[in-house]
């Protein structure tokens, strides 16, 4: 036996047996014992793995290993069924495959196989199905991987547990990965300047993952998490994919690489998913799978997300979840929303963002827990969960700053509200939103959700990039000149360059013009912009001119999309968004006269968020429930809502608009405040 692997199992065997006796207190059973019997039929099978172990000495270690797996195997199950066979098929011809064709191809085999339902797929558990052969061939490549990956020595028996060893990341099919990715991955470790470091050979390994895996969102509602066999052959899947992706190919190689989580973002309702490189208890660096590397991946600190809570998924249960202290008391998983049911979830938000602790009073008696919970589409979703101690305080502790709580209760599928919500100020200080109903206000509202600057340059800005300013002396630009092609439209972006994190919904349309300059000195009657033929038109504003300190230069609009006018009609007036692309989609202006141009302004498409012409807009403002406060069908691109109580808390919500996104605000200044 491998003298470094005594050490650590001296120093920390006495913490795993810990984690797991909080885990026995919890079910009033020992978890191996409860496990053994729920395998059923299969129990000879994990019984197995256990003798295998206890015939040497020196197998001691990999016996609290495979009681560690098969102690928290209830958890863990996959789908199986004909409707899944012939689903999977789309994996098989998927790989190099345009979004639009994968839509088409999907659509396609649902349209012969049907939707899924109880009769055609089944949930299968791991400890129903699982071999002797596959857990010890899972453990033994673990730990020789563990024992070859560079800074191993600083991996401790725990963390080796926690996400090295198991053999699955979420609900997936089992398959034997570790063989296959050490096929690949392994000659990184021999390389002198790759193989020298833990993140070294994470961003040599997803520098390769990102030639070839791509993001989708076409099998976002695949039934579990698509298999490990179906991603390597599909070459596509979703953020949870990709991480689970570069888990694999991590732990593969003996690198404690984590998942970690936001279920909800605190300012929309949408989650993330990523990986971590695990230092230590307290140092982790995220990336992504085939996306960002170890160290350049900031999206989660400087982006436009709040992260309110960030969870890290493990194998032991941690003794300090919710799930834990909640079960401890009686608190059944009917009583327990979401996510919040696990306790094999580690709260890490302090590692991400600026975070305070909260201290509830709860008025209410015979209540055991309270819960945070955020807006959800017009509902509260919770993200955070405490056990009511004896004096009626509830306990949040690391909760994300510059976010709108709501304190609720949870009984039978049914939440209840605690209390007033409140802003958690960027400052740590608490403001209770109260409506003042015997006061009322006029307010002027131009949008339901407010502007992401990532999703303008994702879904609008990326489609200007490449695009052509021409001019020509003919209405119909034969023999155009290139004045200029946009190299990118739109660049990307940070909001510590915006005035820093607190400034994350407080982005404004009007700052996102970009200039170019002109250096063709000849003039042309005739100037427009025109799109790449595979590019979609996209296109908010756009102004011409011939010297640096004129005001643009006016003309007739021409084009060959409808409603060219509204590329000329200023920043507050209608966007230009074609969701078909085709050849040879432009718009410009007849200037009358041949004029030289020094320099074009343009304006990305504003998003669907705006206020609509023609679309049916409800008010609501919350008091202990959203009450209406009247319906009125848009004529333009602003609405005026009379009778408004003060300080409200308020939701705008489209009855027959396309984009479902919606979010809470309070009107303060004459101005919509996102929360």
């Amino acid at each position: 036996m491998n003298t470094r692997y005594i050490i650590l199992y001296l120093s920390v065997f006495v913490a795993f047996l810990t984690n797991n006796s909080c885990n026995s207190k919890e079910k009033s059973v020992d978890p191996l014992a409860q496990n053994l019997s729920f395998a059923g039929e299969n129990r000879p099978e994990l019984e197995k793995v256990l003798t295998h172990y206890r015939q040497q000495p020196e197998d001691s270690l990999k016996l609290q290993a495979a009681i560690a797996l098969i102690s928290n195997m209830e958890w863990h199950h996959y789908f199986a069924g004909e409707w899944m066979d012939q689903f999977d098929q789309i994996f098989t011809i998927s790989a190099h495959k345009s979004e639009a064709e994968l839509k088409n191809m999907k659509d396609s085999i649902l349209a012969v196989i049907g939707e899924r339902n109880s009769n055609n797929i089944k949930k299968v558990y791991d400890a129903h199905v699982m071999s002797a052969e596959y857990l010890i061939q899972n453990i033994d490549q673990a730990f020789d991987a563990w024992q070859r990956a560079p800074g191993s020595e600083n991996i401790d028996f725990e963390t080796f547990c926690n996400f090295i060893l198991p053999y699955k990341v979420l609900n997936e099919r089992t398959e034997n990965w570790r063989s296959a990715l050490q096929a690949r991955y392994g000659k990184i470790l021999s390389d002198p300047i790759r193989g020298a470091s833990a993140d070294e050979v994470l961003c040599a390994m997803n520098d390769e993952l990102a030639i070839w895996f791509r993001y989708t969102d076409q099998v976002e509602d695949y039934p579990g998490r698509i298999s490990f066999s179906n991603m390597m052959q599909g070459q596509r899947g979703n953020c949870s994919d990709m991480s689970a992706l570069a888990i694999y190919a991590g732990r593969a190689l003996g690198i404690p690489v984590a998942m970690d989580f936001v279920p909800q973002w605190g300012n929309h309702q949408l989650g993330h998913v990523w990986n971590t490189l695990i230092i230590n208890d307290k140092e982790s660096i995220p990336f992504l799978g085939a996306e960002g590397n170890p160290g350049a991946y900031a999206a989660i600190q400087e982006g436009e997300a709040k992260p309110a809570k960030v969870y890290r998924r493990t194998l032991l249960p941690q003794e300090d979840s919710f799930a834990a202290q909640a079960r401890a008391i009686g608190i059944s998983e009917e009583d327990m929303p979401g996510i919040l049911i696990n306790p094999r979830l580690q709260d890490v938000t302090s590692l991400y963002t600026t975070v305070a602790d909260i201290t509830i009073q709860v008025n209410k008696k015979r209540k055991k827990a309270l819960f945070l919970c955020l807006f959800r589409r017009g509902d509260w979703s919770a993200i955070a969960g405490s056990v009511i101690n004896k004096e009626g305080l509830a306990h949040f502790k690391n909760v994300g700053r510059d976010i709108i709580y709501m304190p609720m209760f949870y009984k039978d599928g049914k939440y209840e509200p605690a209390g007033n919500p409140f802003i958690l100020n960027f400052d740590g200080s608490v403001r209770e939103i109260q409506s003042a109903e015997n006061q009322t206000q006029t307010i002027k509202v131009n949008r339901k959700y407010p502007l992401k600057y990532s999703r303008v340059l994702w879904s609008f800005g990326n489609h200007l990039t490449g695009a052509q300013i021409e001019g020509s002396d003919s209405p119909d630009f034969k023999n155009a000149v290139v004045l200029k092609t946009i190299e990118d439209a739109l660049p990307d972006f940070g909001v510590i360059e915006a005035g820093g994190i607190q400034y994350r919904d407080r982005i404004d349309y009007n700052t996102l013009w970009r200039e170019l300059y002109i250096e063709n000195a000849n003039t042309y009657r005739y100037v427009r912009l025109r799109v790449k033929d595979d590019q979609l038109m996209r296109l908010g504003d756009l102004a011409f001119f011939e010297k640096e300190d004129q005001t643009s230069l006016g003309g007739q609009p021409l084009g060959s999309v409808t409603n060219p006018d509204w590329a000329f009609d200023g920043v507050d007036g209608y966007s230009i968004i074609y969701d078909e692309s085709s050849l040879n989609q432009w718009v410009g202006l007849d200037l009358g006269a041949p004029k030289r141009i020094e320099k074009i302004r343009y304006l990305i498409s504003n998003d669907r968020n705006q206020i609509q012409p023609g679309n049916t807009y409800q008010l609501f403002y919350w008091d202990s429930e959203w009450k209406s406060l009247g319906v009125k069908k848009s004529k333009g691109l602003l609405l005026e809502f009379d009778n408004v109580p003060a300080d409200a808390l308020l939701w705008l919500h489209c009855t027959d608009c396309e984009q479902w996104e919606e979010r809470p605000f309070t009107y303060e200044n004459g101005q919509q405040i996102w929360w």
